[in-house]
Formats: structure tokens, sequence, C-alpha cells
């Protein structure tokens, strides 16, 4: 059978007219209550009041512009995130002449621009034969170092598509004949769309690419909310964003800013800081056992995680998180921070780094370094970074640099580069196809120089540049071992205009390093798409072993 429940509330029943003693709610022992506060070190702490707001007083400005360390400035555009303007690099190799045998081409983007083109054509209402004489003047034709998936590709594609990566870069360049009955207006749509899409198709390097040290390299110009104008450094992270960390400011100066800081006031509620496992507040509230930070294993070494845990467990109801709203592209200054505690006290809040003992010595953890790592910036950034909305896609190319201890040199591997018609292809792939074949010799003892390595790889040998400096310069094999340059874009840097490349010995460590061009995309606050392809770095697969031998005296076997 079901059972009844019943209750009855507990509530003050008063006698009389008044209820003042019962709204005391008087206790009966308040010496307990006195040795449980001495017990729990109450007495030891400071007789402060909570705080019921805060008053902030900021300044804020934005960053104007950026760019390649030493180069000229930009303007940055409003709506778009750093990283494709800093990182990006032209969308695909193309062929510069003929002379270029072992340039990659992406056929297939040539086809898909091309019948784009006709499509506009046809939209500007061009005659058949205005498409037929662009397909004559542009034509595909298939390179002598073809692979066999280009072979197959232009076998249906050649003579029938036009080839739209040398249409665009005429119509770019403006050196695109007259032509009866092909309208400018055309060629003008296919630009602007190519551009839109695609972006700059072109060999060359970011402008930001070091090739000297393997890495990104890039400034911002910023109007200070202190007044005047800095230059700040930007380092990507791994990730490859900009994140507030990937800056410090390198110097500034009295110039006037292109806009006047904009000054903010706001009065806001404190609210505890809290996170997963934290003591409760109340002493007759349970916690949850999610996360146990008691449970930590130790040692006497682990300060860092001492430290952290003593925070957590009890301090952490002593810090309070203010509200401050700040849009993207901001650099804020707080010049005064107001606590008014619930008994009307009224407390200002220095700024961390102006207490330490000096320079050099002081610390803040959300403040940007200045002057060379001596001193700390007074503002924070807050750039307009998509780092946590990148989305990486394919891998074009793949290069790993290692160390050879066997033969006392380093390698530089491409472990992957782009096919013919974009396709990713591997480098033993494309050693396999121009392996030489094997020495022939009659004689029983025959001697060999050096052993052969595969195509893709490629030698560093170290060089003197000065007393005291040595750095890894790009060699070559002897024939017929690797009688060809490398196939993709980071070991031909173009900033070096054909002359000899040479790596930093330090960045090429033990651990070995990895550099590839990945694909990327997000979305922006706008919801707009940006696509940009660039370099990133990240640590290799250790050493290698690439079998390689000298002074050999071979029996036939």
């Amino acid at each position: 059978m079901p059972s009844a429940t019943f209750w009855n509330r507990i509530e003050p029943s008063p006698r009389a007219s008044q209820v003042e003693p019962q709204l005391r709610a008087a206790i009966r022992d308040p010496l307990w209550l006195l040795a449980r506060q001495w017990q729990m070190g109450e007495f030891a702490g400071e007789d402060a009041g909570s705080p019921a707001y805060m008053t902030v007083r900021a300044r804020r400005s934005s960053i104007t512009a950026w760019r390649a360390a030493g180069g000229p400035w930009k303007p940055l555009p409003a709506g778009a995130p750093l990283e494709p303007q800093i990182e990006a690099e032209p969308f695909t190799p193309v062929r510069r002449n003929e002379a270029e045998p072992f340039t990659p081409v992406d056929f297939s983007l040539s086809v898909e621009l091309g019948q784009t083109f006709e499509d506009i054509l046809t939209a500007h209402g061009a005659p058949v034969a205005v498409r037929s004489a662009v397909r004559a003047q542009f034509p595909l034709t298939l390179p002598v170092d073809a692979d066999q998936p280009t072979k197959r590709f232009l076998s249906i594609c050649a003579g029938r598509a036009i080839d739209g990566v040398t249409l665009y870069r005429d119509v770019r360049d403006g050196v695109m004949p007259a032509m009866a009955g092909l309208s400018p207006a055309a060629l003008t749509d296919f630009r602007h769309w190519v551009e839109e899409i695609f972006g700059d198709i072109e060999i060359r390097d970011p402008e930001t690419w070091h090739p000297l040290t393997l890495d990104t390299r890039a400034e911002v110009r910023a109007d200070l909310p202190g007044g005047g104008v800095g230059v700040l450094s930007a380092r990507p992270s791994f990730e490859g964003g900009f994140e507030w960390h990937s800056f410090d400011l390198v110097s500034h100066s009295d110039e006037e800013p292109a806009a006047a800081p904009e000054a903010i006031t706001r009065s806001v509620f404190p609210v505890n800081v809290s996170f997963r496992g934290m003591p409760n507040s109340r002493w007759w509230d349970f916690e949850n056992n999610r996360t146990d930070f008691g449970g930590l294993d130790l040692n006497r070494r682990d300060l860092a995680k001492l430290a952290v845990m003593e925070f957590m467990i009890l301090h952490s109801n002593d810090w309070f998180v203010i509200p401050l709203e700040l849009p993207v592209n901001s650099l804020c200054r707080i010049d005064r921070l107001t606590v008014v505690d619930v008994f009307g006290g009224t407390h200002s809040v220095e700024r961390a780094q102006n207490l330490g003992p000096g320079p050099g010595e002081r610390w803040s953890m959300f403040t940007h370094t200045a002057s060379g790592g001596g001193e700390l910036a007074d503002f924070f950034l807050l750039p307009p970074t998509a780092a946590g909305a990148v989305q990486p896609g394919l891998v074009v190319e793949d290069v790993g640099f290692m160390r050879d201890p066997a033969a006392n040199m380093a390698w530089a591997v491409e472990r992957q580069t782009e096919g013919g018609i974009g396709q990713r292809r591997s480098g033993d792939e494309r050693a396999a196809e121009h392996a030489p074949p094997p020495a022939v010799t009659a004689a029983p003892l025959y001697y060999l120089i050096e052993t052969t390595v595969p195509e893709h790889w490629f030698p560093f040998l170290p060089v003197l540049i000065r007393p005291g400096e040595i750095a890894l310069q790009r060699g070559a094999m002897l024939p017929p071992s690797a009688p060809r340059p490398p196939h993709g874009r980071i070991l031909r840097p173009t900033s070096l205009a054909g002359g000899a490349y040479t790596v930093r010995e330090e960045e090429v460590p033990r651990t070995g390093v990895t550099v590839k061009r990945v694909l990327h995309r997000t979305r922006w606050l706008d919801g707009s798409t940006h696509i940009w392809l660039a370099r990133r770095r990240s640590l290799g697969r250790g050493e290698g072993a690439s079998g390689l031998r000298f002074d050999l005296a071979l029996t036939k076997k």
C-alpha cells in the first residue's frame, strides 16, 4: 500500500506583538563558536570585509598595421584575423619557365580556372570562337618530368581545356593581348574571382618566413593606450596562433597615434574564482569527488604542484574575478582599480608589476615583456586571432630535418610533396621512379667512392660562417645519386634568389625538426570564411641513418 508522509514546517510563532527576540536566532554556547574560530585560525586573519563592488578605469587602443621584420608597414584590415595576413603564402606553385623542369604545377587547378573562365565568357555573351582562340593561346602542355597520374590526367584535358593559371598571371600582370570579341570586363571578373577564392598564385615564400631559422617572424604597430606608438614582435605559437603571449613590446615612441585612446569606466560586481574540484566556501556543503587535489602524488621537488595545490585548497576563496569585456584587437591599460567592501571601506589595488623589488625581478602573469626583457609593459593585448577556431587541413608538403651521427652531417628529407595534379606524393614513391640502375662491372673487385641515397634526401654540411659560428649548408650528392634539386618549396627559399641555402646549426637539434605546409580554414566573428596556406614547425622524429658510406672496396656478388 502507498504510504502517506506528513511533515511540519518549523517557523517562529511569537506570543507577543514583538518579533525581535525570535529574529536574533540566539545561541546557547557562543564559547564553542569562538573556540571553533580559534581552531581554524580565523583570529590570525585580517579584519577585512568582502568586496561589494569594484570600479575600473582604463584606456583602450588597437593594432593598426603589421609587417615582416624589417619590411614596409601594411594596414591591418578590419574584420579579419591575423593569421591569414601574416602567415599566408601563395596558394600553389606554378612553373615560371621551361628552364625549371622540376617546379611542380597543379594542372587540376589550371583546368578548374580555365573552365571557370569559359563560364564567365559565356555569361558575358562571348562567341564560341573566342573560347577556342583562348584555348589555343593558353594550352596545357605535358612536362617532361610528369608523373603517371599527371600523364593520365593530361591525356584527357590537353587540347580541351584552358591553362587557367597562366591566363590569370597574364591578366594580373597586364600582358594579355587584345583579342577580337574578348571583353575586358570578363577578364576583370575572372581576376577578381581567382583572388577572392585562391588569393595570389605565385612562386614566393611568405614574407614573414625566415629560412635561416625555420620560423615565422613579424611585427605589429599599435597605438599605445598610455600614449604614443609602439612596435611589438609577433611569433606564432606551436599551433600557429597569435595569442596574447605571442607578442612582446620592442620599442615605443612619442609619435602621434592614429586615434586617441578610448576611456573606459566600469562598476562591476566581483565573483569568486571557481574551478572543478575546489573546496566549497560554506561549511555545510559537501564537495564532489570529480577532482581530488589532496590525492596528488608529490615529492620534495614538485614545488609548482605544491604551490598550485595550496592555492586550490586553502586560498581559492580569497580570489575574485572582475568581468571587463573588450573587443578583439584591443590594448587595454588599467589606470585605476578601486574596491569597495561591505563595510564601506575603499581600497586601491596597485599593479602587480609595481610591487616587485626592482627591474628584471618583477613578475606579472598577463603582462608583455618590454625593452628586451628587462621591463614589463603596462597594458594587456587582446589580438584579433582565430587561434582557437582554426581547422588544419591537408598537408601539402612535409620536410624533416635530422641529424645523422654515422655520416657526421644533417639531412633534409622531403617526406611528402605535391604531385602534378595537386595530389600528395611521398618522397619514397618519387625516389623509386628515378632510382639509378645498379652498377654493372666485370671486375671481381671494384672501388666505390660513396654509396647512394634516395633522391629525396638532401645533405646539409657544416660550414664556418664566421669565427665561432657554424651553419648547415645544403649540398648535393654525386651523380647518379641525386642529380635533381628539391621538388618542394621549403628547401628552395625564394628569398635566397638561387643562392646557397644555410640553416643555423642550433635549429636542427638531435630530436630533429619537421616543417610542413598545411592548409587552414577558419570562420571569423562576422561569419566570413578564411582559407590560407601556412608553414608549421614542430619537433622531429629523432636522429636518422642514411646509410651513406665512403671509399668502399666491394666484390662482385
